[in-house]
């Protein structure tokens, strides 16, 4: 104990940044996993029977165009 003390300063800032790096990849984690839930709910709304009515012709192109997005961005 008296080694951790002598040294705290120290620790406190490498416990710091392991506290940032364990967050940024806890966020990249989560970014992967949100765009995941978007894509599979982009792709739910394509395969709905509804979306073939004229008056979701907007809501259809609306979602193509983000999937197509998404796809060229590379993340799917």
């Amino acid at each position: 104990m008296p080694t951790i003390a002598a040294n705290s300063s120290s620790n406190v800032s490498n416990s710091g940044s392991t506290s940032i790096i364990a967050s940024g990849t806890s966020a990249t984690i989560s970014t992967k996993t949100k765009e995941m839930f978007i894509v599979r709910a982009l792709e739910k709304i394509l395969s709905d029977k509804d979306i073939k009515r004229s008056h979701h012709s907007q809501l259809k192109r609306a979602c193509d165009a983000a999937l197509g997005e998404l796809e060229m961005d590379g993340r799917v």
